[in-house]
Formats: C-alpha cells, structure tokens, sequence
C-alpha cells in the first residue's frame, strides 16, 4: 500500500497533511504534484509504496525536500565548496540529458567546477492499483485493504545501468563526478542483479552511487537521510555487463516450444467455441 501521499503518510493527520491533500501538493517540490494518470482528474500523488515490509520510492521529486538540501550537500561535498548552484536537465549531447548539474561560479560568474547528479527512484507494476489505492483515499481518507502491485524493479536497474556506463563514460574523460543518486533498496538490488565490485567512498573515481534510506520518526514522517558513498569505473561496469551469464540455445528452444504448444491448444479451444 502506499507509504506516503502527497508527502506525508496515509496515516498522518497534521493541519501541514490535510492542507497538501487539499491542494493535491508536494511538499518537496512546493506546488502541485506532477504526477499523472489518465485514470485520474487529480493528481496520482503517491510518493512511495510498501513492498517487502520497507517504503520504496518511486518518485524522483521525493529526493528535492527542503529546497533541495540533499542535491546541495552532495554539490558541496563533491566540488568542496559551499556557493554552489543546481540547474536541471541538462543537455548531454548524444546520451539525453542529466537530471541535475551541481556548479560553482568564480567573482566574475565564470563557471569553475561542476557534477552531474542523476535522482534514480524504483517504479511498479499494476499501476491500476496504486490508482485504486489513490481513489480509496480520496474518497475515505484511508488507504483500504491489500492492493497487488509488485516492484519493476529490474527495468528500473536496466535502464540505469546503461546510463551509468554511457554517461558515466563522459564524465570519466572529464574528470568530474557524475552522482546517481539512489535508495537503499534499489542499490541493494543493483549490486546483487549485477555482482558489482564497488569502492567504498569515492576520492580515485569518478562515477558515484550515494545510498540513502528511509526511517520514519517520530511526527509520523519518513525522513531521507545519507547511508552511505559508494564509486567505480567505466571499465568494471563494462566487464560487468559483459559477464552478463548466456543460457543455453536449448532453454530458448524449449521457450518456443511451449510457446507453440500453448497456441495450438488455444486454436483448438477456439475451434470449439
């Protein structure tokens, strides 16, 4: 079910909770809740969900709480200065865009230094579910039931991983730190997915995980808060990815196999009909 909604938890019943619903707003971005669903004439404003008895975020906007103080620390900490600046979605010619660029200027407003940071949040399946979660709560103030959503987990990292490599390549050349930031769970999951062999903090390389977690305190709201820094290089990325395990072309054989078996079966159900 859902962890939280439109910032704060289903639970919660502050003056700050019941006026952000009533606006359909985000807390962490300041205005209304960006996301959509045709399904829906107000917005689809679930930050996070449960899964597997943890809070799993799957909206980037939930990493820009408090005037985006976690992309500020992580600028400071990487370009070690404390005058830094964000601008989004940046262009990268040839590998789409970089959600956020950390930068400091000079007296005379010459950019000196900078990183890129990518805000990587998990997504599901069964996205009429959260829908129906979302309905139930508008209508009643109360999240009702169990809603059979799973974790998309595996695109999500598939997708990053090739980004990581493509662009991560780039800022290697550059000599600049290119962050991905990311929960727990989700680099939890990258790790294991993909065997990855990664470096504890991050003085020799370029390319960045910073792991945060989720804890719910005591006011009934979950808190981000930094776990740890993790980095690599292009080069044990790509030996990763080439290590990826092949199956036999038997096991793919016996795919079409059933594959068929079950559209001769269904023509012959069909022809009874």
């Amino acid at each position: 079910m859902p962890a939280e909604i439109f910032g704060f938890p289903p639970s919660n019943t502050s003056k700050a909770a019941l006026q952000v619903r009533k606006e359909y707003g985000c807390p962490f971005i300041g205005q209304k809740c960006t996301k959509q669903s045709r399904f829906l004439s107000y917005p689809l404003g679930i930050c996070s969900a449960w899964h597997l008895g943890t809070p799993r975020i799957i909206c980037p906007n939930r990493f820009y709480f408090s005037d985006k103080v976690l992309l500020k620390d992580i600028s400071k900490l990487f370009l070690n200065k404390e005058n830094v600046e964000l601008v989004p979605e940046v262009t990268l010619k040839g590998f789409g865009h970089v959600d956020w660029v950390g930068f400091y200027r000079d007296r005379d407003g010459r950019i000196m230094d900078f990183c890129g940071i990518e805000a990587a949040s998990d997504s599901t399946t069964q996205t009429g579910e959260l829908v129906r979660a979302m309905k139930d709560f508008i209508k009643s103030g109360m999240v009702q039931g169990r809603y059979t959503y799973g974790m998309n987990t595996y695109n999500t990292i598939k997708l990053s991983f090739t980004q990581v490599m493509f662009k991560g390549q780039v800022f290697e050349r550059w000599m600049k730190k290119y962050v991905w930031l990311l929960q727990d769970s989700l680099f939890d999951n990258l790790v294991e997915r993909f065997g990855l062999k990664l470096e504890e903090g991050y003085k020799d390389n370029q390319i960045i995980f910073y792991v945060v977690k989720m804890v719910k305190n005591k006011e009934d709201l979950f808190n981000i808060s930094p776990e740890n820094i993790y980095s690599t290089r292009v080069q044990e990325l790509v030996k990763v990815f080439k290590q990826t395990e092949i199956l036999p072309v038997e096991d793919f054989l016996n795919a079409i196999r059933r594959k068929l078996a079950g559209h001769i079966t269904s023509e012959k159900l069909n022809n009874y009909i």
